[in-house]
């Protein structure tokens, strides 16, 4: 008579740890597949969020302006303007500034009175900025366009955990 022992065959443990192997590797490359894109899109959510504020906060005011006024460097209603100011409703005045553009230390600022403040959080840089500006003719209110691009402060060198967004609006003064 044969002993019939109970257990597994080395065949039969070699396949199983063999499509074991199988599903844990495709198991771990959609996890790291999916951790990968949620830190992408962690960054462009936090870039374009800033971004957003700053375009609505700046178009909002230009709207509701009552004229353009001379800058701090001068310029009226030009092309290439990295400084808008504008006269409110109000009569107080606000000033746009595009600093230390195309460095780490980038940003969109405002200032209104004594009150300065930062449009851009220190968590992005400001790449490119400018206000580009069409003077209206008496029976036309003056144009300006705003655009700037701006990216995550901090780069990774992972290609796939960066951001670069532009954002571009024209806006035409209603109080002319």
């Amino acid at each position: 008579m044969t002993k019939k022992t109970k257990g597994f065959t080395l065949l039969e443990t070699l396949v199983s740890l063999g499509a074991l192997g199988i599903v844990l590797t495709v198991t771990i490359s959609a996890f790291l597949t999916v951790m990968t894109k949620s830190a992408k899109v962690r960054v462009v959510k936090a870039v374009e969020s800033d971004g957003k504020y700053a375009l609505r906060v700046m178009e909002q005011m230009v709207k509701g302006a009552i004229s353009i006024l001379p800058n701090s460097v001068g310029q009226t209603c030009v092309s290439g303007m990295d400084y808008l100011k504008i006269e409110n409703l109000d009569g107080g005045i606000t000033e746009f500034a595009c600093l230390n553009e195309g460095t780490v230390d980038g940003f969109i600022a405002s200032s209104s009175g004594s009150i300065d403040k930062r449009l851009t959080s220190p968590g992005v840089k400001l790449d490119v900025c400018s206000f580009d500006c069409q003077s209206g003719r008496f029976d036309q209110p003056d144009r300006v366009t705003i655009s700037f691009g701006l990216s995550q402060r901090q780069a990774t060198a992972r290609v796939e955990e960066q951001a670069d967004l532009n954002f571009e609006t024209s806006v035409t003064l209603r109080n002319y």
